[in-house]
């Protein structure tokens, strides 16, 4: 009888995480690699608790290296390898070395080894990098598989001796590390594989398929060719990066059914990498519909609205779109007039159906409406499931038109319909771990504005003073923070318990006339999100169905606009330099008028002259 070779495997697993967690990723490739038959040997350079390499890591192995956090993965995997020496690991046939910075096996080991077994090489890892940027062509070592042949080889036991253990730069440790690994290793005259095919992998800098095509190309990597892992920072979103990939690595994951759990990127993700990373990730927006009507109107949440109203002409608006909450709820409201309670007492109980407590405070009008939500109600908050934060806009710089479309826009992400709100609150029901639940940027100030979403340096300073007021400290942002741009959300309290139970009082805002920017006020409501996300909780964003469909219209308006038709009419063309600077002082000249105004007047001149240029151009 003819049996297959039995091929003895072990893995040198390094891992790291900020937080001090053995992450359910990383238990679940240990798990896999367990029931591969390859032996484990696990490091870190976390300081882990006993309960926690109890609970996650004992079962699997009691091969454990803990160490200090320096050197990066290289530092550590030189400590176990040489550490169990040579002749420990001449038992083995194959030894691979992993770290904690990728999601898989996305595809079982056994598909993995079996179509790499058919490979002729002396080590393989799943990709490599190009010759590009004058970094040398070289595998990439989150997992690599080394063979019998180099594993015995006096090549491989000198390159790991000469390895640093106290590499304190992130390059220092690629360069002499990674790099360096294929080079050495080729140069005594062993051979590599990848298990991605990336001989014709030719960059299209337009789309975002460029080097490190790990991370750039993941999607394609999976779809076409199984790739199986997919790195961290595939995830990474920043200025430089805006082709994002989040999305479409998860719909490559349902493409090639993997068995992959979506739920552990999800959840790790969430945890240690900046919210901007999974805003593009399906399921993180919410689309309501509002087209059809459910019978059910219950939930078993108990619901508290929180609005603040200093416009009694908007009160009207607010009632609307009150009325559009089919659920039973109490409303908290703060105003800084009397007169104003007194329309609210008269009015709310009898236009609202299913409005359950009443609670009208009148408060210092000071902090605008995120001072009073925070310290007025500090009694009442965590008494709630679900709460609502509102308010009414009115912006005195600009046309009434302006708080129009933010006003609707906003109430409509919030409480388009008692459908929508079901939707919304059917989404917190479903998902224990949803903190917060906000309006996407408006799409029409995003294309007239965007820089009014990141807001000034300033209002990023005070966001991270809010941070340290508030003792978190969630994953560094790498571009624009995620928060609600018109301070409107859905929330589950005990998400935000930092914030209500924290020392904020109404001292810590400017009294009035507020600044339109560059205030404690400006940064805390940029926080806001993160102290979910540190409490354990995710977001969502929301927009109602026709909001997204006139959005997409308005870009590819926006976008056509870009471009400008020759004097015959014939062709497009993208606008000359002489144009472009025309189109650039009328977009001045109108930003500077409509926020300056009184300025504006004192520079008649300029203004004048401007304007000459705007009219003669259209």
């Amino acid at each position: 009888m003819w049996f297959e070779p039995v091929i003895k495997r072990v893995i040198i697993y390094h891992h790291f995480d900020p937080d001090n967690i053995i992450d359910d990723h990383v238990v679940y490739l240990l798990n896999a690699a367990k029931n591969f038959q390859c032996d484990i040997v696990f490091g870190s350079n976390s300081a882990l608790t006993e309960k926690e390499l109890s609970d996650k890591i004992r079962p699997l192995t009691n091969d454990i290296t803990l160490r200090v956090n320096k050197g990066y993965d290289f530092a550590s995997w030189k400590q176990m390898l040489l550490e169990h020496g040579r002749e420990y690991f001449n038992a083995y046939d194959e030894v691979i070395v992993a770290n904690s910075t990728m999601y898989g096996p996305l595809f079982p080991f056994e598909e993995i080894f079996a179509r790499m077994g058919e490979i002729k090489c002396d080590f393989w890892a799943p990709t490599k990098h190009s010759a590009a940027y004058g970094i040398p062509e070289h595998v990439q070592p989150y997992f690599l598989v080394v063979r019998k042949n180099l594993l015995n080889s006096d090549a491989f036991w000198e390159y790991w001796k000469s390895i640093k253990e106290d590499y304190t730069d992130i390059w220092d440790a690629i360069w002499h590390g990674e790099i360096r690994l294929s080079y050495d290793f080729c140069q005594a005259g062993f051979t590599y594989a990848t298990y991605a095919d990336l001989r014709d992998y030719r960059e299209i800098r337009d789309v975002g398929h460029h080097e490190p095509f790990v991370l750039n190309a993941a999607s394609y990597l999976i779809e076409t060719q199984r790739l199986p892992f997919v790195k961290v920072k595939a995830f990474y979103v920043a200025p430089t990066r805006p082709y994002s990939s989040q999305q479409f690595i998860f719909r490559a994951l349902d493409a090639t059914d993997s068995p992959y759990p979506r739920g552990l990127i999800k959840r790790h993700q969430m945890r240690t990498s900046p919210l901007s990373w999974s805003k593009n990730i399906d399921g993180t927006l919410l689309i309501t519909r509002g087209e059809q009507e459910s019978e059910s109107a219950s939930t078993s949440l108990k619901i508290g609205v929180f609005a603040h109203l200093f416009y009694l002409e908007k009160l009207d608006l607010l009632i609307s779109y009150l009325a559009n909450i089919p659920f039973p709820f109490d409303l908290n409201v703060t105003t800084p007039a009397e007169k104003i309670k007194t329309r609210l007492e008269q009015t709310l109980k009898r236009r609202l159906g299913n409005l359950r407590e009443l609670d009208i405070r009148i408060v210092e009008n000071r902090g605008r409406d995120i001072a009073p939500w925070i310290t007025e109600f500090r009694d009442k908050h965590l008494s709630y499931d679900l709460g609502l934060k509102l308010h009414v806009k009115q912006h005195s710089q600009q046309p009434d038109v302006f708080s129009h479309m933010w006003n609707k826009y906003l109430f409509e992400s919030m409480l388009d319909s008692d459908q929508s709100v079901r939707e919304i609150v059917a989404a917190f029901e479903a998902d224990e771990r949803l903190g917060i639940l906000f309006p996407t940027y408006p799409p029409f100030y995003n294309m007239m504005f965007p820089q009014g979403y990141y807001g000034t340096a300033e209002d990023q300073e005070y966001r991270l003073e809010a941070f340290r007021r508030l003792s978190i400290n969630p994953p560094a942002e790498s571009t624009q923070p995620i928060f609600s741009a018109g301070g409107m959300q859905w929330y589950r309290p005990k998400a935000l318990s930092a914030l209500f139970t924290s020392d904020i009082t109404n001292e810590d805002f400017p009294p009035e006339p507020f600044p339109t920017s560059s205030t404690f006020g400006h940064g805390l409501e940029r926080a806001i999100p993160y102290i979910a996300q540190v409490a354990g909780y995710s977001y969502r964003l929301s927009m109602p169905l026709r909001v997204l469909k006139d959005g997409f219209q308005m870009y590819e308006d926006r976008i056509m606009s870009a471009y400008v038709s020759d004097n015959a009419g014939a062709a497009v063309v993208t606008p000359t330099i002489k144009q472009s600077i025309r189109i650039l002082i009328r977009a001045l000249y109108r930003s500077y008028c409509a926020r300056l105004p009184g300025v504006a007047a004192l520079t008649k001149g300029f203004a004048e002259r401007t304007k000459k240029i705007v009219l003669r151009e259209g």
